[in-house]
């Protein structure tokens, strides 16, 4: 069994987290903004497929962000998730 991933399995995992995104969203009835401003579930999510996609493009993968126009930034203990200005 090979451990080596490929791109393919890279954009079915974009994919998927797209599609978990959309139903949270879909579910919660909000805006992309004022979801993740309120919901820690939200911030919590967009971190979790930061780190991932960071991890990845640090070695070479092309791995979009989530929501375009969401930045999402990462420190001690803390997921930032904040709507950038010049897209709104």
């Amino acid at each position: 069994m090979s451990n080596v991933i490929t791109q393919e399995q890279i954009d079915e995992g974009v994919k998927q987290a797209k599609e978990q995104w959309t139903l949270m969203l879909n579910e919660s009835g909000m805006s992309a903004t004022n979801f993740i401003a309120s919901n820690s579930e939200a911030t919590n999510f967009l971190g979790e497929y930061e780190m991932f996609r960071a991890s990845l493009v640090s070695h070479g993968w092309k791995v979009p962000v989530l929501v375009e126009g969401i930045n999402v930034t990462l420190s001690d203990n803390k997921i930032r998730a904040i709507p950038d200005i010049e897209s709104l």
